[in-house]
């Protein structure tokens, strides 16, 4: 075989003679041979002169095309070095007894030009600290966490409170769909309900009952609904308070932190926590703006099926996290009144992003010689495992160690940047 690669046209050239060709052709004559009938013998098991009379030179041709076709392409990738980021079109430029050439017409894997000058840049990671105040905050989070709701035994319905009610909602004389419920929970002032059902609750007694007369938002997502005047009759049969824990050394205890049995202790705890958050996030900052820099030292034109490829990864992650808190993108479109573009023009701009990011990374790691080891792969494959709480060898099945070894060389890139 022999290839020609033009960059500007962006075409492989391949040419199959000689014995391949012929070898192509012999497995197609038998591929055909095995489904042929001739009268007088089972199938395929006429003698080879028959077969050859009743198979035709043509069909055995297009047999051997397809028969060398990804051979050629491998081939010609391996030879002239080129990578490809798409299925290339195909086209058959000549075929004889003796040869054959096919062009593949490709979307080569684009070419980074990256100025010197990024290796000089600097970018300065925020000095933090943790007020007060942001321990404080962050202490009654945790009381939040372990309120306990109290029967209310007498009294009405508070902001704040939980209620335990049944409810039906009317359009006219007649129920709407999906406008009823028994021993429901709801939280007054979660704003939960459209406008005005939890406002209007506050004030009723345990026990009693209350006609709630409400209208639906203009942009509510049923049809029916929008804009419509109802009542909602409903029945409280239950209200809770919440009751928030003592700030002393016992409710230190209860958090559940290890080494702490004060306090005090559990502020320095928290403190500490916080601090090496917003250092984190210093530093995560620091990445993003030195990442933005090197890039803007950086000349390439990203073909648009990468940008789609990854707009589809992007898309892929979006419906597990709506999977993972109970909703499906059907419902999630239907909601927010988009379509299946709407959200591909909202992704788009991050996938871009994401494409740019990894072409100019891969091109740091090229100039400065990184490259990932087979221990580095081990340890990153480790850190996966012990990070989402699953077994390393269900990581190392889901995850290719040419990936892995890719990101890790990514890792080493930003790390060098960051070092200088």
């Amino acid at each position: 075989m022999k290839s020609t690669w033009q960059k500007e046209e962006k075409t492989l050239t391949v040419t199959i003679d000689g014995e391949a060709w012929q070898e192509a052709q012999e497995k197609a004559f038998k591929k055909l041979a095995k489904d042929e009938t001739v009268p007088g013998f089972r199938k395929g098991k006429a003698p080879e002169a028959m077969l050859r009379k009743q198979i035709s030179q043509q069909a055995i041709m297009m047999d051997a095309v397809n028969e060398a076709i990804q051979d050629m392409y491998t081939y010609g990738l391996d030879t002239e070095q080129v990578v490809s980021v798409a299925q290339p079109e195909v086209d058959v430029k000549s075929l004889t007894n003796d040869e054959m050439t096919i062009e593949f017409v490709l979307e080569p894997y684009p070419e980074v030009t990256l100025d010197a000058q990024y290796k000089d840049l600097k970018v300065e990671i925020e000095e933090v600290e943790v007020t007060d105040d942001e321990v404080d905050h962050q202490i009654e989070h945790l009381q939040e966490d372990m309120a306990q709701w109290v029967l209310k035994e007498e009294g009405v319905i508070e902001e704040g409170n939980k209620v335990v009610l049944d409810y039906t909602g009317f359009k006219g004389e007649e129920q709407f769909e999906g406008g009823s419920a028994e021993n429901a929970e709801l939280e007054i002032g979660s704003n939960s309900f459209i406008p005005g059902f939890e406002e209007q609750l506050i004030g009723v007694a345990s026990g009693e009952s209350k006609d709630l007369n409400l209208t639906f938002p203009e942009d509510y997502p049923a049809e029916d609904l929008k804009g419509q005047e109802v009542v909602f009759k409903t029945t409280v049969h239950e209200i809770r308070e919440k009751v928030l824990p003592e700030l002393n050394d016992e409710f230190a205890k209860e958090v559940d932190e290890e080494e702490v049995e004060t306090l005090e202790q559990l502020k320095e705890s928290v403190k500490e926590k916080l601090l090496v958050e917003k250092q984190n996030a210093a530093k995560e900052a620091g990445e993003n703006k030195l990442i933005e820099k090197v890039i803007e030292f950086a000349e390439v034109d990203i073909p648009q099926v990468m940008i789609d490829n990854e707009s589809q990864v992007l898309l892929s992650e979006f419906q597990q996290q709506l999977s993972q808190q109970g909703l499906n993108f059907d419902l999630y479109k239907q909601i927010l009144g988009q379509t299946d573009e709407d959200v591909m023009a909202q992704i788009t701009p991050d996938a871009q992003k994401r494409v740019l990011y990894r072409l100019v990374m891969e091109e740091v790691a090229k100039q400065e010689g990184l490259e990932a080891t087979d221990e580095d792969v081990e340890n990153e494959y480790k850190n996966i495992s012990e990070t989402y709480q699953i077994e390393l060898e269900q990581v190392k099945a889901m995850a290719a160690k040419e990936d892995i070894a890719h990101d890790v060389k990514l890792k080493k890139a930003v790390d060098l940047l960051l070092s200088r």
